[in-house]
């Protein structure tokens, strides 16, 4: 998924700020966020989550469940 991720990424930019672990090596982190599932979509704002969505998904699905977020959650400021 590595590659939709990174193609997303580059397409929501300026707006959205991606990032991603290696819980492999991040083993304290993932389990802080209580990930179980890998790859994991996890969406914050303001360090609070948002969503979460695990499993593989293209760059289109990637892009449209972010935006979602900014057409739902974001305009409640």
């Amino acid at each position: 998924m590595a590659p939709a991720y990174h193609k997303a990424a580059k397409m929501l930019e300026p707006e959205v700020r991606a990032g991603k672990i290696n819980s492999d090596e991040e083993r304290s982190l993932a389990a802080r966020f209580e990930i179980v599932s890998i790859p994991t979509l996890i969406i914050f704002r303001e360090g609070r989550e948002l969503g979460r969505k695990p499993g593989i998904m293209e760059t289109h699905e990637i892009v449209r469940w972010v935006r979602s977020f900014a057409d739902s959650n974001y305009k409640s400021d």
